[in-house]
């Protein structure tokens, strides 16, 4: 069994890898808590398109992540993804809070890079979008059940376009800790 000392490297880990070190941050136009702008949208180029995660709000080592979701973001975003209920991005910090081996196997099998790239990938993906339409959406549900089929070592297939997805069935005494 992982120890908390094991856990809390292995997230470190995890947060400095090139594709996370561009946080996930998802306010554009608002400031974070350097008072450096966030662009609507990061320009796209060849060299920077493996990091281009949605927009980089410029905070190094991010400290929050969604566990629901596989990614990094800065705290002005956690306040954000807490507002939209655990259902849809349980909020963690890197350093404050205890994760249990199943979380840390989301965040490795996950990550920026590959959230962004999913997400942008999506049809109804538009660059923009309100946190709360981004993580309400059928490319969000999506990310968010294929992330869990890998974790559960489940093939996944995309369902077809334009049909309805549902989040799975969760029974009430399912811990959000277990998303």
């Amino acid at each position: 069994m992982a120890t908390d000392a094991s856990i809390k490297r292995t997230l470190l880990e995890l947060q400095r890898k090139d594709d996370n070190k561009v946080l996930f941050c998802t306010m554009p136009g608002t400031r974070n808590n350097k008072t450096r702008r966030i662009p609507a949208a990061m320009p796209a180029g060849p060299k920077k398109e493996k990091a281009a995660v949605l927009s980089n709000c410029g905070s190094p080592n991010p400290q929050w992540a969604s566990v629901s979701l596989g990614t990094f973001f800065c705290l002005n975003c956690s306040g954000q993804h807490r507002g939209l209920g655990v259902h849809i991005s349980f909020v963690r910090s890197i350093s404050m809070d205890k994760w249990s081996p199943e979380q840390v196997k989301r965040m490795e099998l996950g990550g920026n890079a590959k959230a962004n790239a999913f997400f942008r990938s999506q049809p109804d993906y538009k660059d923009g979008m309100s946190i709360k339409d981004k993580y309400n959406s059928r490319f969000a549900e999506l990310w968010r059940q294929k992330l869990t089929a890998e974790c559960e070592g489940r093939a996944w297939t995309a369902p077809p376009a334009g049909s309805t997805v549902s989040p799975p069935a969760r029974s009430n005494t399912a811990s959000p800790a277990l998303l």
